[in-house]
């Protein structure tokens, strides 16, 4: 556009077309709380398994919380909920007009979000109030109707491609703006359902203009609203985008408690608001960010860390500092964040959390015992030269582990004997003991209150234990649909079993996606390239016991939620040998016993211990032009009564040589 004015309309032929159109928009319910429940989706399009396991390969992303209103330091947008019409009067019609961050320079976001390790970044294009970073041509609420007048997304997409940082669109499909200019309130109003349906067309509308007019966009944040429609319009727009939230498991403001099969991404404040706060704001420390990122990865996830810059566009330095303590541990450490997966275990903050490089080959014990977690305040430190002898609780080392300090030379024979850098460890009944010296100088003051981060080859995880007497198990039956049902038993240490997919070796099972082969499940897509958390032993080794080589796994998926449905097969070769896997768990304690039917016979009664277990139940079978679904369902101890405490948490089909 060549001609601005800084009012609340604009000389624009073009716009005008459509907001006429758009006049009456307003808003869905909206509900925002995020669970551990993998959305389920409003299509058939999904991300990429390859893009995915990209996404799970970039560990740290940032995310920028941004707009008009960062000028008088509120809560992003949320203030217009249950505002006077004055309040929103003012916001909408005033307040743009004194936007001009004119110190915004997005290559300094890069060059501090790169020094940090970030991988990729995620702007809040448009918040719920409905006011744009980029000139839309559906509203007047935008950037281009203030005094900065440039874009600042296309600004914000030029300098991550100039840093080799990923892009990422947040995007809200609520519209706090128009709700207003149509006379509603901001949120809960009596709304037609044919507003609501305008409103799904307008923010298609924006959508196309983010994902077309800036090149190819790596991620999109969808947050509230009609967000499983849009993710669909996503992928129609761009089949290789990543749909994070709308798609992904995406808690907000927390951590599970549990590790998560991938992908998923959990996203922080730095302090108590996402907007920029000039006073009362609490700040974590970066120790505890470091923490956080540390246990996120661990349990199979990305952490989106905020900052909320300043109206002028510069980031506060407050939250510059603690993204500086953050840059310096990852220059020491980011291979045991980057490109990593979890391991069998996750670990815990008073010992160590693990990862695992990808190619197996190395495991990080992430030492987060002696920071600011740590209840001895006389142990919160690691000071230089100084040794800590501490237990890993998970790990039994064998003939051949080695063991080092990331970050620190461990070539004795290049000092002199004063300089010691030896590494002990001895295997005992309560797991690896080890005796560890610190010997880099980070800070000048010799002492180090993050995590020490050791880089294991050849060591093992301890394997879980058995704990419950399995009272029925072991059936077969064939269906009338020709399906071969068989089952056997799943126990755990301490009754804890956690979702997996694992192969006889007790490796994370993984495939290649080798076409549309795939499961459904409740609407859930199961595909190939599934990764898994957390190792599920049988009696005599992992549940998959008969898991082959030469067979091919080509559609894998945990399911998180207790549900009885039919299964579809999808895209099978007539003629071709299947089989298919379902591992169900009941978590509660000293149940008496919990049935699993298959196409109508009982395939097993199982009692469980003090924590629960579970039973495998699996099918083999000939594909036909007959095979289409089986039904699976979950009983209490009568054999009838459905129980939906009973999970099925993982869900496998394999295709036999």
């Amino acid at each position: 556009m060549t001609t601005i004015q800084h009012t609340t309309t604009r000389n624009m032929t073009g716009k005008a077309l459509c907001m006429l159109f758009f006049a009456g928009i307003a808003s869905t319910s909206i509900v925002h709380g995020q669970g551990n429940e993998k959305p389920k989706a409003e299509g058939d399009l999904r991300n990429k398994p390859e893009r995915e396991e990209e996404f799970m390969d970039w560990g740290l992303g940032l995310f920028v919380h941004w707009a008009h209103d960062s000028q008088l330091g509120s809560v992003i947008s949320h203030h217009m909920d249950m505002a006077s019409d004055k309040h929103l009067d003012r916001m909408i019609n005033e307040l743009p007009k004194t936007f001009n961050p004119k110190n915004y320079d997005p290559d300094e976001w890069m060059q501090l979000a790169k020094l940090a390790g970030v991988k990729y970044m995620v702007l809040t294009t448009k918040h719920h109030s409905g006011f744009c970073l980029w000139d839309s041509e559906v509203t007047d609420f935008d950037i281009a109707n203030t005094p900065y007048e440039k874009d600042i997304v296309k600004e914000f997409v030029d300098a991550c491609r100039r840093h080799d940082i990923k892009v990422g669109f947040y995007y809200s499909p609520e519209d706090f703006a128009f709700n207003y200019k149509a006379g509603y309130p901001a949120r809960g109003g009596k709304m037609p359902k044919e507003k609501q349906e305008e409103l799904v067309e307008f923010t298609k509308v924006q959508i196309k203009e983010l994902l077309t007019n800036y090149g190819p966009i790596d991620v999109m944040f969808l947050d509230g609203g009609h967000k499983g429609i849009l993710a669909q319009y996503c992928h129609e727009l761009d089949p290789n985008v990543i749909v994070t939230r709308g798609e992904m498991v995406t808690p907000e403001q927390r951590l599970p408690k549990d590790p998560i099969p991938g992908p998923w991404e959990t996203c922080f404040t730095l302090g108590n608001q996402w907007q920029y706060k000039p006073t009362n704001d609490d700040y974590k420390s970066g120790t505890k960010l470091i923490n956080m990122l540390v246990e996120t990865r661990a349990k199979g996830g990305n952490l989106l860390i905020n900052v909320g810059p300043k109206p002028d566009g510069v980031i506060p330095i407050e939250q510059e500092e603690r993204f500086r303590e953050l840059a310096l541990w990852m220059f020491v450490n980011d291979e045991a964040i980057h490109d990593v997966r979890a391991c069998v275990v996750a670990g815990s903050r008073d010992a160590a959390y693990y990862t695992q490089s990808k190619d197996g080959k190395y495991t990080y014990a992430i030492v987060t015992k002696f920071t600011e977690d740590e209840p001895d305040p006389n142990n919160r430190i690691w000071g230089r030269g100084s040794r800590k002898e501490f237990l890993l609780p998970e790990l039994v080392a064998n003939e051949k582990t080695t063991v080092q300090v990331i970050g620190q030379d461990h070539r004795s024979e290049r000092y002199s004997d004063r300089i010691d850098l030896a590494i002990n460890f001895e295997n005992t009944d309560d797991g690896l003991l080890m005796d560890v010296i610190r010997q880099q100088r980070l800070y000048n003051w010799r002492n180090w209150p993050n995590a020490v981060v050791l880089r294991f080859e050849n060591v093992d995880f301890i394997q879980p234990e058995k704990s419950a007497e399995i009272e029925t198990a072991g059936k077969e039956y064939t269906s009338e649909s020709g399906i071969t049902w068989i089952s056997s038993p799943a126990k755990t240490k301490d009754g804890t079993l956690s979702p997996g997919l694992f192969d006889k070796t007790g490796n994370l099972a993984y495939a290649e996606n080798t076409g549309g082969t795939k499961l459904t499940f409740d609407g859930i897509d199961f595909r190939a390239g599934t990764t898994a958390a957390t190792t599920v032993l049988g009696a005599d080794g992992p549940v998959y016991t008969q898991y082959a080589e030469g067979e091919q796994i080509i559609s894998s998926g945990m399911y998180p939620s207790p549900s009885t449905a039919t299964p579809e097969l999808r895209g099978l070769n007539i003629g071709s040998t299947y089989r298919v896997q379902a591992l169900f768990y009941d978590e509660r304690p000293n149940q008496e016993g919990q049935h699993i039917i298959a196409e109508g016979m009982n395939m097993g009664r199982y009692a469980n211990g003090r924590g629960g277990n579970g039973l495998l139940v699996t099918g083999t079978f000939v594909a036909t032009a007959d095979t289409q679904s089986f039904k699976l369902e979950r009983t209490s101890n009568d054999g009838k009564t459905p129980d939906k405490e009973i999970q099925l948490n993982a869900l496998v089909l394999y295709q036999l040589p």
